[in-house]
């Protein structure tokens, strides 16, 4: 239910602390069987696909603002050789994965790409056309 989230699952197993209860799971799942934990990760992955789908559309919405707004005071809270370290990082991966793209891909984003940036062009002021 709470899956890794050691700190949740102390509030409500309250005798014990999240590292007691971190190490008893790290414990109980090296003890399984290759094929339990196969099962285990495909029945919690197929419940939490189900939780998601039962959500209304409200609460999916506050969740997506909730960790949108999260992630920004995360990033915000990064050193600066940290945030350079994570830009070069995906630049890196974004390189490696458009290198790998098929010429018809590529040929596809670049018109897709260029469609875009003419229709914003297009709704942009006298004043914002004249910084271009």
């Amino acid at each position: 239910m709470y899956g890794d989230n050691w700190h949740m699952i102390s509030t409500i197993v309250t005798t014990r602390t999240s590292t007691q209860i971190r190490k008893h799971a790290k414990t109980y799942h090296a003890s399984l069987s290759p094929d339990s934990r196969a099962r285990m990760l495909k029945n919690n992955a197929e419940a939490l696909r189900k939780h998601r789908e039962s959500l209304s559309s409200d609460t999916k919405g506050r969740i997506q603002e909730s960790d949108t707004a999260a992630h920004q005071k995360r990033r915000q809270s990064l050193s600066p050789n940290t945030k350079a370290h994570i830009q070069e990082s995906n630049t890196t991966a974004h390189q490696k994965r458009r290198q790998s793209l098929s010429s018809n891909t590529k040929a596809h984003i670049q018109e897709s790409n260029t469609t875009a940036h003419q229709k914003r062009r297009q709704t942009l002021s006298p004043d914002e056309k004249a910084l271009i």
